[in-house]
């Protein structure tokens, strides 16, 4: 909801909407650096709530508790700047005690003084109260580094509404497609490290062996500009024809991303585009991914039939290869922030680890 009112608001204004709108996630923030205090952050639609756990100068610990709106700046382009909160911190006192009846606790209205957020992605932000601005993060206790915490299964809605030719079937009533992709193992011996995976042949399956052959997923974390590459294999290269890819250029939460993605033929340049927005979504946990066990587990009870090795590519690419029409790399950059010609420069890598991948299922 909060997307849609602002890009209604830019409409209304003749200013066409961000594909970076991103929210902040839910879940539990902190400073690294400043461990034994933390904050709860809690977002639905266009309002935050905290609650925060800190101590008075004395040492004693005590609860502070802000709630309301998110605002959202955009340039003159209707491109996100910033995502801010602004609010006042209240005090909770004398309320109900473990195992006691309950007692409606006391507020103090802003006891805790002014407080402000400004989120520079899902996953980081400037926490600003008591006059002092320090830096906080999402807290990932099991999930790990950025690029431990890919494994896992997620989903993908590719936007190709931007397409120059909207009257053609079927983009002008259908823009949307959708893949799949099940990240189950993480190499450190490349530098930077690598998570890989596959496209399972169908929503219920994992990586087996047909899938890691035909679509196999290889991807990284670039600590520069602290963003996510993921390379996906559409079509299996012949000896008559090259292999498809989709390069995927995204922002990375702990369950969920926002980016681009390029097509492009074995030994191409994802950066010369055209680019696609593309949303991704977890929507099975680690653990399945490395057991086929465990939150929001399919039901492997079903057999995966064979599938055909021809990629959504093949149904996008025109005659002589081109791909349909998208976003420039100026274009898509602007769009979504995200530095895509560095992520680029790691691709050779990527591409060796699936190679690598390939090379070594063929020895087991």
């Amino acid at each position: 909801m909060l997307r849609r009112l602002a890009v209604l608001a830019l409409a209304a204004a003749g200013i066409a909407p961000s594909a970076q709108a991103f929210e902040p996630e839910t879940g539990l923030w902190w400073n690294p650096a400043e461990s034994g205090r933390g904050i709860n952050i809690e977002v639905q639609d266009n309002t935050l709530l905290i609650t925060t756990y800190v101590y008075r100068p004395d040492g004693t610990a005590t609860w502070f508790i802000s709630s309301g709106p998110l605002n959202y700046t955009y340039n003159s382009a209707g491109v996100l700047q910033t995502v801010t909160y602004n609010g006042r911190l209240d005090a909770a006192i004398n309320g109900q005690c473990i195992g006691c009846a309950y007692r409606a606790p006391t507020t103090l209205a802003a006891a805790g003084g002014p407080v402000s957020i400004n989120f520079r992605t899902e996953m980081q932000a400037n926490l600003t109260w008591g006059g002092v601005t320090t830096p906080i993060e999402r807290f990932s206790p099991v999930l790990g580094d950025a690029t431990t915490r890919m494994l896992g299964e997620w989903q993908l809605v590719l936007d190709f509404s931007d397409r120059g030719n909207t009257t053609e079937w079927p983009y002008r009533d259908y823009p949307f497609f959708a893949d799949v992709l099940l990240i189950d193992l993480i190499d450190r011996a490349p530098n930077p490290d690598l998570f890989l995976g596959c496209r399972p042949r169908d929503s219920e399956s994992r990586c087996d062996a047909i899938a890691l052959r035909d679509h196999d997923v290889a991807g990284s974390f670039n600590s520069t500009t602290r963003e996510h590459l993921i390379v996906v294999k559409d079509i299996p290269g012949t000896f008559n024809s090259a292999a498809v890819f989709f390069a995927y250029f995204v922002n990375a939460g702990l369950n969920q991303f926002d980016g681009v993605m390029s097509i492009y033929r074995e030994g191409g340049n994802p950066e010369n585009g055209p680019f696609y927005p593309v949303r991704g979504f977890r929507s099975a946990s680690r653990t399945y991914a490395l057991t086929g066990f465990g939150p929001a587990a399919a039901d492997d009870g079903k057999s995966a039939s064979q599938v055909s090795t021809a990629g959504l590519s093949t149904r996008l690419l025109g005659a002589d290869g081109s791909a349909p029409a998208g976003m420039s790399l100026a274009q898509a950059s602007t769009r979504t922030g995200i530095d895509i010609a560095a992520l680029a420069k790691d691709l050779p890598g990527v591409v060796a680890g699936m190679r690598t991948r390939a090379a070594q299922r063929a020895q087991d």
